[in-house]
């Protein structure tokens, strides 16, 4: 019998470079992305190449100019856009509200 969890213990990326993705998406440049997660160009595309490989897809077409998202990018950014956000706004909620909880 298969356990829905397992979907998720082999998922083809995790929460970090799914954000990492909406990056390079939102701002159509490996570079800005790079710049605004504080890392490299080409840790940025290795991390990208890598869910691409997972996935079986392209999510991203690129040129030596611009980059922009397949449908299968747009697919992905539209369905996973409300997942992000909703883990960020767990986070701060996380942060401010037990701020001061002491460790158990």
């Amino acid at each position: 019998m298969r356990y829905m969890h397992e979907d998720l213990v082999t998922a083809p990326f995790d929460l970090y470079e799914l954000h990492l993705f909406h990056l390079v998406a939102k701002h159509g440049s490996f570079t800005k992305a790079a710049e605004l997660a504080g890392l490299t160009q080409s840790a940025i595309t290795r991390q990208i190449q890598g869910m691409e490989g997972s996935l079986g897809v392209s999510l991203l077409e690129r040129t030596t100019r611009s980059v922009r998202l397949t449908e299968a990018g747009k697919f992905l950014v539209e369905e996973s856009t409300r997942l992000l956000g909703d883990v960020e706004r767990s986070l701060q909620t996380l942060r401010v509200e037990f701020a001061g909880a002491r460790k158990q």
